[in-house]
């Protein structure tokens, strides 16, 4: 018993001590997480504060380069819109100066044809001056109002290369004179005896009719096995020697010139006709009629070969 009461009397002694220590620990380490919380809030505060101003600066570095980046892309499309126009411009510049060179060229080409027209206008009408009878015109009027259109010719279709490697449908005695070969004339021995007696062997002849009588004769004859039809241009009537015959020139009776009035005595009521087989007896002579065309018919007064 003593020794309890010893025990807990020392215990009592020393209880105090124990509980100051403890409750002097208790509150250091209250005091310190206290001081650490504190520190730590510090720290955190400070490291928040350092974000917003991080957080500030990027946000006012983004607010000064955005408008940078717009200027840097507002002057590239300034400077893309003025290479545009640009080209545009040049693109313009160059159409105008070749359309200008076009119209230019065209212009030149055009006064190129008119004076090349002029000057083949002027060398025809010399041609004419020269060629044509003075009062051709005249010779076509009557063509008009009688409705010719065309002049005949038959020969036979191997005389063809002939004619055009010469250039042109020659008289019997021009084409012996120059020697050109003719296959197969048209006229016979008498036929160019005739002709000579009238002075007839250097002129061509031509008819108003496609169905000459003379061609049925030359068949008959054999001296035409394949017979064409050359048809003549008008344009033969007008030059200065060409002569008209009111029926065939080597017949006796007929009647022959160069002037307007040899024309008009040909009778076109008759030679217009398909045939002769209904003209009356004493008129069959005048279906005949013919044109008489010094020398030579050039290639270009040939305008088509019929063959029949």
């Amino acid at each position: 018993m003593d020794l309890l009461k010893a025990f807990l009397s020392i215990i009592v002694a020393f209880l105090p001590m124990y509980l100051i220590n403890r409750l002097i620990k208790y509150w250091e380490k209250r005091a310190h997480e206290r001081k650490m919380q504190a520190l730590k809030i510090e720290w955190e505060n400070k490291r928040m504060l350092q974000r917003q101003q991080e957080i500030e600066a990027e946000s006012k570095k983004k607010k000064t380069l955005i408008p940078e980046r717009e200027t840097a892309v507002l002057l590239k499309n300034k400077l893309e819109l003025e290479l545009k126009n640009r080209k545009k411009q040049e693109e313009a510049a160059t159409k105008q100066r070749i359309k200008q060179k076009e119209e230019k060229a065209k212009a030149e080409e055009q006064q190129k044809i008119f004076q090349e027209q002029e000057r083949q206008k002027y060398e025809f009408e010399i041609w004419i001056k020269n060629n044509y009878k003075p009062n051709w015109l005249e010779f076509q009027e009557v063509f008009e109002q009688q409705g010719i259109k065309h002049f005949y010719h038959f020969t036979d279709n191997s005389n063809i290369p002939a004619i055009k490697l010469h250039k042109g449908l020659y008289s019997w005695a021009d084409a012996q004179r120059i020697g050109i070969e003719i296959p197969r004339p048209g006229g016979g021995d008498l036929s160019r005896s005739l002709d000579q007696r009238y002075g007839l062997q250097n002129y061509v002849r031509v008819s108003f009719t496609k169905s000459h009588p003379m061609l049925y004769i030359a068949k008959n004859d054999g001296r035409i096995i394949e017979p064409v039809l050359l048809e003549i241009s008008l344009d033969v009537a007008y030059l200065n020697e060409t002569r008209f015959s009111n029926m065939n020139a080597t017949k006796t009776g007929h009647s022959q010139g160069k002037n307007i009035e040899d024309l008009k005595n040909i009778r076109f009521d008759l030679v217009k006709q398909p045939n002769h087989f209904d003209i009356q007896d004493d008129e069959k002579h005048f279906y005949q009629a013919e044109i008489l065309v010094k020398q030579k018919i050039e290639l270009k007064h040939i305008t088509k070969i019929i063959k029949l």
